[in-house]
């Protein structure tokens, strides 16, 4: 029988944090913290960005980090440098031993001194000013190129953006969202799978 990453994660997890044992989130509204093994049903998490962070230096952004459950996962269980993973959030509960800013993703971000391989928002995207729990494709689809205007910056030439969240299901297509960023980055692309967003800087052919 082969073993998955989602088996060696869900089972690493349960060592590491006890919390997630009978479940797979805790909390509620935008506080709620998801256990790693979500992200990689989500498939937020891959095998292919552990290999990155783990043999290639690659590094890592995460928007909306929380209590930092997954990135505490990485660093433990990976062996990933915490060096190379900033964490974010708008709230003071940030993971100790990490680079690490406070600010809110919705309004300008923070001068950040590097770019990133990787950006991860994880099951952190929500939207501005908005509390109705079914959005508007519309208000969406604006609020999601403003979020990315914001993110692709720190993006490194060929880095990816990640993202997870309710509100990717009221996005109907990305065709405009693509279309409105293609003049400043010509070779991007998006593609949208259920809660899951990838947003590759730079597509290669």
């Amino acid at each position: 029988m082969t073993t998955t990453l989602h088996d060696v994660v869900r089972g690493r997890e349960h060592m590491l944090f006890p919390e997630f044992r009978e479940t797979l989130a805790l909390g509620e509204g935008r506080g709620i913290q998801y256990a790693p093994s979500y992200h990689v049903q989500t498939e937020l998490l891959n095998e292919e960005l552990i290999h990155a962070l783990r043999n290639e230096g690659k590094t890592l952004l995460s928007v909306g980090a929380g209590l930092g459950y997954l990135e505490r996962f990485l660093a433990t269980t990976f062996r990933i440098d915490k060096g190379r993973i900033m964490v974010t959030d708008k709230v003071p509960f940030l993971p100790r031993g990490f680079p690490q800013y406070y600010f809110d993703m919705t309004k300008p971000w923070p001068p950040f001194r590097k770019q990133f391989d990787y950006i991860l928002f994880p099951e952190s995207l929500y939207l501005e000013d908005s509390e109705s729990p079914t959005p508007d494709h519309d208000d969406v689809q604006k609020n999601l190129i403003t979020l990315l205007e914001r993110a692709l910056p720190f993006a490194a030439e060929e880095g990816q953006i990640r993202m997870t969240g309710t509100y990717l299901f009221y996005l109907q297509d990305t065709e405009k969202v693509t279309e409105h960023l293609k003049p400043k980055y010509p070779h991007i692309s998006l593609s949208s799978l259920g809660r899951l967003l990838t947003v590759d800087k730079y597509k290669k052919k």
